[in-house]
């Protein structure tokens, strides 16, 4: 199956947004469905979204069986990991960079 992106879709390459992508493509895959990227610096989102950040991504989610999109998110966060959050919302996906540890450097 395929990355797709939803015309209009605005993102930029960030490492959080690849991360992002890849986790997608190989989760979607892992059922023969297309990752169709909804939104990402784009559309209307709250006014500190890390959409505007260009640290989160939606996906399409209503190409997905109940027990897919279990399956999916479950594995979207297994390869993410604790510093992003899988969020499924009623319309989409909403996946984010969200650290939280704080990390001494």
């Amino acid at each position: 199956m395929a990355l797709k992106f939803k015309e209009g879709v605005q993102l930029t390459a960030t490492k959080a947004v690849n991360k992002i992508l890849y986790a997608g493509d190989m989760a979607f895959a892992a059922f023969n469905k297309d990752c169709v990227v909804t939104s990402g610096r784009d559309g209307v989102h709250q006014v500190h979204s890390k959409h505007y950040t260009d640290e989160a991504v939606d996906m399409r989610r209503f190409h997905l069986e109940p027990d897919e999109l279990d399956a999916v998110v479950k594995t979207l966060q297994g390869a993410l990991g604790q510093d992003f959050d899988v969020v499924v919302e009623p319309t989409h996906i909403h996946l984010e960079y969200d650290p939280k540890g704080v990390k001494n450097g």
